[in-house]
């Protein structure tokens, strides 16, 4: 795979994996999930794009070409590095976006494979810039360490995702209680907690009584 004609050639697509109410057993949303022209994995792709210096273009693209085959959805999720979201704005890119879909209908994922120390808080004010748009805002991965938590405080998301990890160890009584608590935070601060990665009915269960009112995976619905 030729990561530079992938990216000249817009060779990449979108599978949408949807997001529910777990009370109500409706659909809130979809998050956008990449794939390669051989249906290679955002992880793997993204990964040659660090080694050749590509990540910001392939990340502008995916955001480009996920809203543009997005299907009619209450709100689309679409993951973004945070630096190429401080781009978006101070580059101005953030108006091309405002044409591609409704910005009341898109929530930025911030994914947590980068370090932001060194630019949180101009992070936080491009996100209220985001936010003025009309966009809203998700950190995902919220149990994976102490940066994260930073991220809530100072953007202040309208939603938070709990990753997989904590979800298929639901026996331990030590992450019941970490999920639980995460979810009362989440409730306080007014954002809508969504946990990922539910692929069991047991799972769906223990969640649910742990207080998850919002979830997506395998077992509720696939990619597609």
């Amino acid at each position: 795979m030729q990561l530079s004609s992938v990216i000249s050639k817009k060779d990449i697509y979108f599978l949408y994996q949807p997001i529910y109410n777990l009370v109500t057993n409706e659909v809130i949303g979809a998050e956008a999930l990449m794939r390669g022209p051989d249906g290679q994995p955002t992880g793997f792709i993204f990964e040659e794009a660090k080694k050749l210096g590509f990540c910001r273009e392939l990340d502008y693209l995916c955001l480009l070409k996920c809203m543009e085959s997005a299907p009619p959805i209450p709100r689309l999720f679409v993951n973004v590095y945070p630096s190429t979201l401080l781009w978006l704005v101070n580059s101005e890119k953030v108006k091309e976006l405002l044409k591609m879909y409704p910005s009341d209908m898109v929530t930025f994922e911030l994914v947590e494979m980068e370090n932001v120390r060194g630019y949180i808080s101009e992070l936080a004010d491009a996100v209220s810039e985001l936010k003025k748009s009309g966009y809203s805002v998700a950190v995902d991965d919220i149990s994976s360490g102490f940066e994260r938590l930073l991220l809530v405080s100072l953007l202040k998301p309208e939603y938070i995702k709990l990753d997989r990890p904590l979800i298929k160890n639901l026996g331990s009584r030590i992450n019941q209680v970490i999920i639980k608590n995460l979810s009362n935070m989440a409730r306080e601060l007014n954002a809508i907690f969504i946990a990922e990665g539910i692929e069991t009915k047991d799972e769906l269960k223990k969640v649910m009584e742990l207080g998850v009112q919002f979830g997506q995976g395998f077992l509720l619905g696939k990619p597609g």
